[in-house]
């Protein structure tokens, strides 16, 4: 089964505090008919992304793995963009993507991760005076989608990609690229050792 068929039900949307976002008629309308949703059909509903991601990037439903790397590929694509616009993006963020890409494939340590990222750390500090908000932002995605822990990394970089382009389009692009990489992604959890 890939991440696209694990499903949840309404008792676990309120545990995990639903609540605190929506109201029950929202979330039971979210629901229908239906005892449970699946994060394919969660991908589907009309609400803001923010709040479909909360509900899907939790190792509950998609492996850690997984969620990490769509972490890394949303900064990635950040720091392309911005790169094509003319900022400046400091190599160490470049350096601390492809140390934790290393380290979900299992090829790098934590420890090694922890140097790399440390340095990206002090990158965002170096670049914070500059007069180029989008390059700290960059810098910053960077420490962000490196975090091990995966919800925090993709929830972070995800709000720092918005941060650079707050339209809709760009988050409903962000929405399809994670649709078609979650099916691409997914594996069943028993053939994944993290």
């Amino acid at each position: 089964m890939n991440a696209l068929e694990v499903s949840y039900s309404f008792d676990d949307l309120v545990r995990w505090g639903a609540t605190r976002l929506l109201t029950e008629e929202q979330i039971r309308a979210w629901f229908g008919d239906r005892d449970r949703a699946t994060v394919g059909e969660t991908l589907e509903i009309r609400v803001l992304p923010n709040i479909i991601f909360w509900t899907i990037m939790r190792p509950e439903l998609i492996e850690e793995r997984v969620i990490h790397q769509l972490a890394v590929e949303l900064a990635e694509h950040l720091l392309a963009r911005l790169r094509a616009e003319g900022h400046y993006i400091d190599f160490r963020s470049e350096r601390v993507l492809a140390k934790m890409r290393e380290w979900i494939a299992g090829s790098a340590t934590l420890g090694e991760l922890s140097v790399v990222r440390a340095r990206a750390a002090r990158a965002r500090e170096d670049v914070q005076d500059i007069d180029d908000s989008a390059v700290w932002l960059g810098a910053r995605v960077a420490v962000e989608a490196s975090d091990t822990d995966a919800r925090d990394a993709f929830r972070n970089a995800f709000y720092s990609a918005i941060e650079h382009d707050m339209g809709k389009k760009h988050q409903l692009e962000i929405l399809n690229r994670v649709k078609v990489r979650l099916k691409e992604l997914s594996t069943p959890k028993s053939e994944y050792e993290y």
